[in-house]
């Protein structure tokens, strides 16, 4: 951040003064005439032995302000500075930065007579703005490789471009643009042309990219004989893209065939939505998870389950629900009003049509995961949010030592509002009482790019009551509420996660979770029921990439969810059904 430029030889009246101070105490203090005085000039000048960087305020670096501010240090005879004064001002920020590091600089004492003398000195502390750029970190985040289309060879020494539509889309860099540019161009392998960034692919037709801000970005591949090319992807932070860039060739021989068809149609997989883009989407209110009923192949929900997802056709009841790798039996509460998982811990969603792979089994329709976010761990974050329908707690921050945690609660007052509404109407004989609430907690710790252990609490429930008060239906024998429609609902997950890479490729990703499961209700006195159990899972995969084309797969999943059904139904016995899932 800063060059060690000081002075010891500025104003030397003031060291020689000092000097003879300490050497002649008495003189001074008897008010003795100054000719009487032995005046010694320092012989040894302090040395800096321990240097502190001050911190570059934030708002001055983005601004791209650098320059000197010149102090005046007071250096005491043990080596401590003992005050500082700004001879030369740059900014007010860098001027307190500069001061509150010197303060914490360490000399070895002046000498003058064979005695530590204390001494005035003068120090440069220079702020530098391309200093911190070169600081930015050099990791790859982009990397593909490029083949022509239709014999599927790879094409060697292309140029890639990639430029930038949003230069402000990263907030992470702390530079001015331009610098951060100038700083990832001159990383091997890539280099800065105007304002875009060119590479060129190796012998397999691979090139790679370092340190790309996030963000949209556009891809260029303007090589000689084939087609020009343009993409656009987006970065997201700390993950590395990989893409493929099939070419065209504009170039023809006597032994090749062209045969005309209908063009080619991309199946869409997976598609994903981040917290960033579903704030966009109106109608939603920000609710990631709602948010997937309106991507494509996504039926609109049905008036008998506004919560349902509808994939490509299917029954609800043909899709599953991930978190984190772990089964969950509701994404909605009732109504599709809120989803049970807060979107303030939620880092994204996925929802895959069809064209999933074995590790998500024993689905017809689709599936739909949920992934937990890391909590912050810059320092304590706290948000409160209040809605005509429910209010929300959320507190994120970090425990140290590599620690963090997470906790999120929401609870609704839907039934306390209408039954305040409803009070002053004489001709209505209902009272309704639904609420719903959930809550997430996530403790966290970062081992590093290699390792991440974190544990997830995750509940929820609904309720809801219709009470008809001077109703009397059916038989107490079935229920004691006679006069009221009820359904209840509740489950929770404890997930325990471990992600390890270990050396040569080798990655492994671990799930373990307990949770309950309890659903009941009636209506009126006629009938009755209560579905309880707990919910076991293991979930482990261990993946080998041996090259980009080739990662063979190994795992386990292991899913034990006995459940135990208690059913009355007027006039008829009870019964208790038990089955194991």
């Amino acid at each position: 951040m800063s060059e060690r430029k000081y002075s010891p030889l500025m104003p030397l009246a003031l060291a020689i003064l000092l000097a003879a101070l300490v050497a002649h105490p008495s003189a001074a203090q008897d008010g003795a005439a100054t000719d009487s005085l032995q005046v010694w000039q320092p012989e040894v000048l302090p040395e800096l032995v321990h240097f502190v960087d001050a911190e570059y305020p934030p708002s001055v670096l983005k601004a791209g302000i650098e320059g000197t501010v010149l102090l005046e240090l007071l250096v005491t005879a043990e080596g401590q500075v003992d005050s500082v004064v700004v001879v030369e001002s740059l900014e007010p920020a860098l001027d307190a930065a500069a001061m509150a590091a010197a303060t914490k600089f360490v000399f070895t004492p002046a000498m003058a007579g064979g005695e530590p003398v204390p001494v005035f000195v003068q120090f440069a502390y220079e702020f530098s703005v391309r200093e911190q750029a070169r600081r930015t970190a050099e990791f790859v985040n982009l990397r593909g490789r490029v083949r022509e289309r239709g014999t599927r060879d790879p094409i060697a020494d292309a140029v890639i471009a990639v430029s930038f539509p949003d230069s402000t889309s990263d907030a992470s860099i702390a530079v001015p643009w331009h610098l951060h540019l100038e700083t990832i161009g001159g990383f091997d392998g890539q280099y800065l042309e105007a304002d875009r960034l060119v590479a060129f692919t190796d012998s397999v037709g691979v090139f790679e990219f370092k340190s790309l801000p996030s963000g949209p970005v556009r891809i260029q591949c303007p090589t000689a004989g084939y087609e020009p090319f343009v993409t656009r992807e987006v970065l997201n932070p700390e993950e590395l893209l990989e893409v493929e860039l099939w070419l065209n060739p504009t170039r023809t021989n006597d032994y090749e065939i062209v045969v005309y068809g209908r063009a080619e149609h991309t199946e869409v997989t997976r598609q994903r939505l981040s917290v960033m883009e579903v704030e966009k989407l109106p109608g939603f209110g920000g609710d990631v998870i709602k948010s997937v009923q309106a991507l494509p192949g996504v039926a609109r929900p049905t008036v008998s389950d506004p919560g349902a997802i509808v994939i490509r056709g299917s029954g609800s009841y043909d899709t599953r629900y991930f978190l984190d790798g772990i089964d969950i039996p509701l994404l909605f509460h009732y109504g599709g009003v809120k989803s049970t998982y807060n979107s303030l811990a939620l880092e994204s969603v996925d929802m895959y049509p069809g064209g999933f792979g074995t590790k998500y089994g024993s689905a017809i329709g689709g599936i739909v995961e949920l992934t937990g976010r890391s909590p912050r761990d810059d320092r304590w974050h706290f948000t409160g949010d209040v809605s005509l329908l429910d209010a929300t707690i959320h507190a994120e921050g970090p425990l140290g030592k590599g620690w963090s945690a997470l906790f999120s609660a929401r609870r609704s007052y839907v039934g306390e509002i209408l039954d305040a509404a409803l009070r002053g109407v004489d001709d209505l004989n209902l009272t309704m009482a639904p609420y719903y609430w959930d809550t997430v907690a996530r403790l966290e710790w970062d081992g590093g790019p290699d390792q991440q252990l974190f544990l997830t609490a995750f509940a929820a429930k609904d309720r809801l009551d219709l009470i008809f008060p001077e109703e009397d239906e059916g038989s107490r024998e079935v229920n004691e509420a006679t006069d009221q429609i009820s359904m209840d609902l509740l489950f929770s997950r404890y997930i325990l996660g471990w992600d390890r890479n270990f050396a040569h490729g080798l990655s492994n990703s671990l799930r373990a979770s307990y949770g309950t499961n309890r659903e009941e209700g009636h209506i009126f006195g006629y009938f009755d029921f209560e579905s309880t159990g707990p919910s076991w899972q293991l979930r482990d995969n261990l993946a080998w990439e041996i090259n980009d084309r080739l990662t063979p797969n190994i795992g386990i999943d292991a899913l034990d969810v006995p459940i135990d059904y208690a059913v009355k139904v007027q006039g008829h016995r009870s019964s208790i059904v038990a089955e194991n899932f």
